[in-house]
């Protein structure tokens, strides 16, 4: 398959499983990650498959050397904590905002083709309805939440008035191979304890509901976009 696809964030946990997936279907992939929160599943896998790694900022680095013959871009990468973003806000929106804008600015110059743009869950707050789908009201409750909206609006402002395409994936909680630690989410911690002999451990009275998805499927959601 033809194309040269620019995945950034690609040696963390999700980034790392959508660079594989694409390096499966034949796409030529190159990774862009600062390594600051990479996961060390990922490197190893993308140093098997012989993937370029590129060590580099978003915040930082000359973006037009790195977009030049790349067709598309999968924009992973980004800081992903709510609690982290309530003590460290400013952080959040440079590195999640600030850096989205000067991608796509550095993409509509390097006239790349398409931009896939992972989102969030988080840019809807708390549900008014369920099930929850794109038509539900955004209106996030953390700087994370609103980091993420904003990387949005940027997405489709720039496709609006430069012409590239552009598809946003909204991604609730990705569980999977490779899942830091500090990122476990609830089934995570019930394999931890299920392996140990232990039951699981839930607060509240179990109704509580939660959507998950395996990143595998969200690798292919990516492909197929």
């Amino acid at each position: 398959m033809d194309g040269e696809v620019l995945v950034t964030g690609g040696a963390g946990f999700i980034g790392g499983h959508i660079s594989l997936r694409l390096n499966d279907a034949g796409y030529d992939v190159v990774v862009l990650d600062n390594l600051e929160r990479a996961s060390p599943f990922g490197i190893k896998m993308l140093t098997e498959r012989g993937i370029n790694l590129v060590k580099s900022d978003l915040r930082t680095a000359s973006l037009g050397n790195l977009l030049k013959g790349i067709n598309a871009v999968v924009h992973v990468a980004a800081y992903i904590s709510v609690e982290e973003s309530l003590k460290k806000p400013l952080a959040y929106f440079e590195n999640n905002v600030q850096a989205t804008v000067r991608l796509l600015n550095a993409c509509v110059k390097s006239k790349v083709d398409k931009i896939i743009y992972i989102s969030s869950a988080a840019v809807y707050g708390e549900p008014v309805q369920t099930p929850i789908d794109e038509s539900h009201p955004t209106n996030p409750i953390s700087p994370y939440g609103a980091s993420k909206l904003c990387g949005e609006i940027a997405v489709k402002m720039f496709s609006k008035c430069y012409g590239f395409s552009q598809t946003i994936l909204r991604l609730f909680n990705v569980y999977g191979p490779g899942q830091r630690s500090s990122y476990a989410g609830v089934i995570t911690k019930f394999l931890e304890r299920a392996l140990q002999g232990l039951p699981p451990v839930i607060f509240g009275d179990g109704l509580q509901t939660r959507d998950f998805v395996y990143v595998a499927d969200v690798a292919e959601a990516v492909k197929l976009a």
